[in-house]
């Protein structure tokens, strides 16, 4: 019997060893083979950005392997690049293989993390361009825009989004002719308008109803009613002879009415006659074109400028100017602003009018001491994103892109765009906002004006029964 014991005892220690084995086991394959694994794990998600969703942290795990024995696919591996010479996205130079500016910095992280050598070659856009179709580099660092039909080449996950403003010299202050007319917003003035017509008929009726009672009262037309309201919120009132208390209730809300408008115009027109505006010459792209009073500069290297041309497939040389531009696009007084100091001397001269995206002209404000201050449009036109180009047969091009999204991800690209990009914050049309009077500023006085109507027609009920019905003399009739 005791041996028994002994054996089970034995058995029983075995099996638990098995069993801690076996829980050890399912572990590592819950780890290597994830979730499809015969033993089940416990599901943990983690949060992927460029999915957009949860994953399993098992999928993860196996997909951070591959992706690590990918990421070893360029070590030690030279890559041809050629780069354009643009700040502040790239800077170059053939004398030495540093880049700088914003996507230099990028592409020094890229290079660290996946452990992989550049040979540079620095180039101007259109000529890396024609080497990149001719397979003759791998990867060209510019801000590219993605355009249709290009052989041999694709362009990587976007970097950046930008967009082009209209730039002009600051046109002197002047003060405004209207201002007057704009001290209150258009709704203030269409209330204003309602409260006198509305104001106008009650008091009307109110005349026309004292008249009916006793024939001594006004009877006021139409018109009179008008004026003696308008005189009302002017200021001014006038001595119509109504002696019905309805009657003078609505001339001295009207009186109320213009004394609290004419008070808050007053102090506007103080504030706005202090400030003044900026009016540019256009609000639209389409106005330069119908006005023709200015020339519209633009770099004929942009992307924008094939919106604006036939043949935008083929090279400057044979780039022809649509009709309704001639004369207008890059005209007189523009000088080729391809150069970015072309483009800070001409800036600030008359009769012309930039087309520029917002980093270019920024950098150049910023850099260039200017004789001028530069103001813009706020319309944003040809937002676009900008990207670098990769070598179709390029067989790491995923990677890249793969490393284009991770930077994205973390906040690196969006650090790196605070470091380079500058952000110019001249004043846009105005330089400043002017304050007006809207109607949020009368709703309690238009409560107050409710008030006064329901009180006007009680008083008139009251005085239509005291006509209707005499009190009687209490003084005894002597014969």
């Amino acid at each position: 019997m005791e041996y028994r014991r002994v054996l089970l005892s034995v058995f029983l220690l075995c099996l638990a060893s098995k069993l801690r084995v076996a829980e050890g086991l399912r572990r590592d394959i819950c780890i290597e083979k994830g979730p499809n694994a015969k033993t089940p794990c416990e599901n943990i998600y983690i949060w992927k950005s460029e999915m957009g969703d949860f994953a399993l942290a098992t999928n993860e795990m196996t997909r951070s392997a591959v992706v690590r024995n990918k990421k070893d696919a360029l070590a030690g591996r030279t890559v041809r690049v050629i780069a354009d010479n643009m700040l502040p996205y790239i800077t170059s130079n053939n004398c030495s293989q540093s880049l700088g500016g914003y996507l230099g910095d990028i592409w020094n992280i890229i290079e660290k993390v996946l452990r992989f050598r550049s040979n540079i070659t620095s180039v101007d856009y259109d000529r890396g361009v024609n080497l990149m179709i001719n397979k003759q580099a791998d990867i060209m660092l510019a801000a590219a825009i993605e355009k249709p039909g290009q052989l041999n080449i694709q362009y990587s996950q976007p970097y950046f989004y930008n967009w082009y403003h209209l730039y002009i010299k600051q046109p002197e202050p002047k003060a405004s002719s209207n201002s007057y007319i704009k001290i209150f917003t258009f709704h203030l003035w269409l209330a204003t308008l309602l409260l006198v017509i509305i104001m106008t008929a009650i008091l009307w009726f109110s005349a026309m109803c004292s008249h009916r009672m006793d024939k001594t009262q006004s009877r006021l037309s139409i018109i009179t009613c008008v004026l003696v309201i308008c005189t009302g919120f002017l200021n001014q009132g006038v001595d119509v002879r109504i002696s019905t208390y309805s009657a003078r209730i609505q001339m001295f809300i009207a009186l109320v009415i213009g004394f609290l408008l004419y008070s808050a115009m007053n102090a506007v027109l103080v504030a706005r006659l202090a400030t003044f505006d900026v009016h540019l010459p256009f609000s639209k792209l389409a106005d330069i074109r119908q006005k023709k009073t200015h020339s519209l500069c633009l770099r004929t290297n942009s992307f924008v400028y094939n919106n604006f041309v036939y043949n935008n497939f083929t090279d400057d040389a044979n780039k022809t100017v649509l009709p309704i531009w001639k004369d207008v696009l890059n005209g007189r007084g523009c000088l080729n602003i391809n150069n970015q100091t072309n483009l800070a001397k001409n800036v600030c001269d008359e009769g012309v009018i930039f087309l520029e995206n917002r980093v270019v002209m920024s950098t150049v404000i910023k850099r260039y001491n200017l004789s001028c201050a530069v103001t813009f449009s706020p319309t944003k036109y040809f937002v676009k994103a900008n990207s670098f180009i990769l070598l179709k047969s390029f067989q790491e091009k995923k990677l890249i892109n793969s490393m284009v999204k991770k930077l994205k991800s973390t906040g690196i690209l969006s650090r790196l765009e605070n470091k380079w990009v500058e952000r110019y914050e001249r004043p846009k049309a105005n330089l400043g906002k002017v304050p007006q009077v809207t109607i949020e500023h009368v709703w309690g006085l238009l409560d107050l004006y409710g008030v006064a109507i329901l009180l006007s027609f009680i008083i008139l009920g009251v005085e239509a029964i005291r006509y209707k019905f005499p009190r009687r003399s209490t003084i005894p009739f002597k014969h």
